[in-house]
């Protein structure tokens, strides 16, 4: 019997290479999210393990971003992130992480960055509201393995919780 994606039993040498994708409430607004999955499986190559709408709280929030929890846009960014919902996927495939991260860009909105060098801008610099602080952003991606996994599991309990 295979895992499935979304198994909390399995261990991380056990998974297939992915990374988590959170479409927030600004990509959803303006209506992006489906253009940005789709960008995300095409130029990365990755394939869609997973696709659910969710609605985030404080606790989640939390568990996600507390590492910045000390800045000083932190109840902005918690107001945000938890005023409407979001869509959350999992992509798999060779190099999820790296291709996702590198698709997506920097936060800072202000630094215009490419793909490649002179290639198609990424993500945030070509979609994301240059008018907004940089905490409102269209889109989280796991930074590395142990993100993954932590997103995976998070994942996984929210979707128990709605059940």
């Amino acid at each position: 019997m295979g895992f499935s994606v979304l198994d909390p039993y399995k261990v991380p040498e056990q998974m297939p290479e992915g990374t988590v994708v959170i479409m927030k409430p600004d990509a959803l607004e303006r209506n992006l999210h489906w253009a940005l999955l789709r960008r995300v499986e095409e130029r990365c190559g990755l394939k869609l393990a997973s696709l659910a709408m969710v609605q985030l709280h404080q606790a989640d929030v939390y568990f996600l971003y507390g590492h910045q929890s000390h800045q000083g846009f932190w109840d902005d960014m918690v107001e945000y992130l938890t005023s409407a919902p979001v869509i959350v996927a999992i992509f798999e495939g060779a190099g999820a992480i790296e291709k996702v991260r590198t698709e997506v860009g920097h936060y800072d909105k202000s630094v215009p960055n490419h793909v490649c060098s002179g290639g198609p801008l990424t993500i945030r610099s070509a979609h994301g509201d240059k008018a907004k602080p940089n905490h409102v952003n269209l889109i989280h991606a796991s930074s590395g393995l142990i993100d993954y996994d932590k997103d995976r599991r998070w994942l996984i309990r929210k979707l128990r919780e709605t059940r």
